[in-house]
């Protein structure tokens, strides 16, 4: 069975997203508060535009494209919808899509964080 499981550092300022899977080496993928708080910012932008969006849309409006054309730092984006599905604030559509709650509201996904911080520390 595959485990995930977020830890945030001691100064608040890491997301990471640890992965332990049925089959091969566990692995883990971060990112910075700066980005968590941009991403956050930008689910719901594209919510309110699309409705529902994909992880390399997110990372394209909120990061741009590389020099080949792809969208940049989806692994940053993909940690954030991860502690975003986690928290019941996205859901899946679809293969690839997600949409954000109707009451969505960038500052609740900030508030997990910082709320998941302080319960993780009192654990």
């Amino acid at each position: 069975m595959r485990d995930e499981w977020f830890t945030v550092d001691d100064r608040m300022v890491r997301l990471t997203h640890h992965v332990r899977p049925e089959v091969g080496k566990p692995y883990f993928h971060s990112t910075r508060y700066a980005d968590v708080e941009k991403i956050a910012y930008g689910i719901g932008e594209l919510t309110d535009r699309f409705g529902v969006f994909t992880l390399e849309q997110l990372a394209e409006n909120e990061f741009g494209l590389s020099d080949s054309g792809r969208p940049r730092y989806t692994s940053r984006v993909a940690v954030v919808m991860a502690f975003a599905r986690e928290t019941g604030l996205i859901e899946k559509r679809g293969r690839d899509g997600h949409a954000a709650r109707d009451d969505y509201d960038s500052s609740d996904l900030m508030l997990e964080f910082s709320g998941f911080n302080f319960r993780e520390k009192r654990a």
